[in-house]
C-alpha cells in the first residue's frame, strides 16, 4: 500500500470527523497536511515511512518564516497549533500501524504565554446587547433566546450551533453539549431568564420557523427552518453588537469571555467554571483570572493617590 501524504489524508480526516473535531478545525488539519506534504516532496521522500525527525526538525524550522493563509509568516500561536496537529498525525500513524515509530514525537510545540481576554463587556453592556433583539418580530425572539443562551451557559458558538431540541431541558434548567470540544459531552446549567426566553421561542416561535422542515432537530434554525452554522450566529451576534451602539465588537466568544468573567467576580471556584466551559485543562480557565487583576490595577492607577503619574 502506498502511504504517501496524499493517499492518508481522507482516512484520517474521517477518522478526525468520528472523534468529534469541529469543521474548522478539521480544515486546519487539512492546511497542515498540504504544508507538510509540500515540504516532504521537497525532501524526497514520497512516503510517510520515509519522513524522519531531522526532517521534521527542518520543517519546524521552515515554519519561523513560512507564509500562512494571508501571505505573512505564521505567528507564534499558529505555529504551536501546527506542530501540536503535526503531532496528532504521526500518533494517528503509529495507532494504525502504518509507522512503527512517531518521528514527531520529539519535537517541542512552542509555548505560548495564555494571554488574557481585553475588552471584556461589563454588566451594562451585556445588558445593552441583550435587549437589542425587536422581541415584536418572530426572528427577534430567537435571537434574544439565543443571545440569553450563549451569555447564561457560556457556549461556544459551535456548541450552540450543534444544540439539537432534546439537549436542553428547561424544567431542570439545563443543557447537554454533545459535540463539545475534542468530542467531549457535558452537562451545563441554564439561567431562569434564559429558560423563559427558549420556552418562548420553543413554543412560540420555532414551529413557524421549522414548518417547512418538521423533522429539523437543530434548536436554532433559520428562517427557512434549516440548522444555523457557526458563521451565522457569529454575524447575528456581531450585528447586535453594532446595533446595541457596543463601542466593543461582539462575537460570540466575546459572550464566553463575559461569562466567565462575571462568574469568576461573582465568586463562582474555578473548578466549577472549568467545568461549565469545558475545558481539560484548570491552567485554561486560569486566565480568568488575570482579567480581574487587570481590572484591579486600572481601579488602583485611578484612584490611588500614588498610582497617577
Amino acid at each position: 500500500m502506498r502511504s504517501s501524504i496524499e493517499s492518508l489524508t481522507e482516512p484520517f480526516i474521517r477518522y478526525l470527523r468520528t472523534a468529534g473535531y469541529a469543521v474548522r478545525t478539521i480544515d486546519h488539519f487539512r492546511l497542515m497536511l498540504r504544508m507538510l506534504s509540500r515540504f516532504a516532496q521537497e525532501q524526497g521522500a514520497q512516503t510517510v515511512r520515509e519522513i524522519t525527525r531531522r526532517m521534521l526538525g527542518e520543517y519546524q524550522s521552515r515554519l519561523l518564516t513560512e507564509p500562512g493563509a494571508r501571505g505573512k509568516p505564521l505567528t507564534a500561536d499558529s505555529q504551536a497549533h501546527h506542530i501540536g496537529r503535526l503531532k496528532i498525525f504521526f500518533r494517528y500513524l503509529v495507532r494504525q500501524g502504518l509507522l512503527l515509530v512517531d518521528p514527531a514525537c520529539d519535537l517541542e510545540t512552542p509555548h505560548v504565554p495564555r494571554r488574557p481576554p481585553t475588552n471584556v463587556l461589563d454588566l451594562a453592556g451585556v445588558e445593552k446587547l441583550l435587549r437589542a433583539p425587536d422581541v415584536r418580530t418572530v426572528l427577534g425572539v430567537r435571537d434574544r433566546a439565543m443571545l440569553e443562551l450563549l451569555y447564561s451557559s457560556g457556549l461556544r458558538v459551535s456548541e450552540l450551533a450543534g444544540l439539537d431540541v432534546y439537549d436542553i431541558d428547561l424544567a431542570v434548567e439545563e443543557l447537554r453539549v454533545r459535540r463539545g470540544k475534542g468530542g467531549k459531552s457535558r452537562l451545563v446549567p441554564v439561567g431562569k431568564i434564559a429558560c423563559q426566553w427558549v420556552g418562548r421561542y420553543l413554543r412560540e416561535v420555532r414551529p413557524q420557523l421549522a414548518r417547512r422542515r418538521p423533522h429539523e432537530v437543530a434548536l436554532f434554525v433559520s428562517g427557512r427552518g434549516r440548522r444555523l452554522v457557526r458563521q451565522n450566529l457569529a454575524r447575528i451576534v456581531s450585528a447586535y453588537g453594532r446595533a446595541a451602539g457596543l463601542r466593543l465588537r461582539v462575537t460570540p466568544h466575546g459572550l464566553r469571555h463575559a461569562f466567565a468573567t462575571h462568574m469568576l467576580r461573582g465568586k463562582a471556584s474555578l473548578r466549577h467554571l472549568q467545568e461549565m466551559l469545558g475545558h481539560v485543562k484548570l491552567t485554561t480557565t486560569q486566565i480568568y483570572t488575570q482579567v480581574d487583576i487587570t481590572d484591579l490595577k486600572n481601579v488602583h492607577r485611578r484612584c490611588h493617590p500614588r498610582g497617577r503619574h
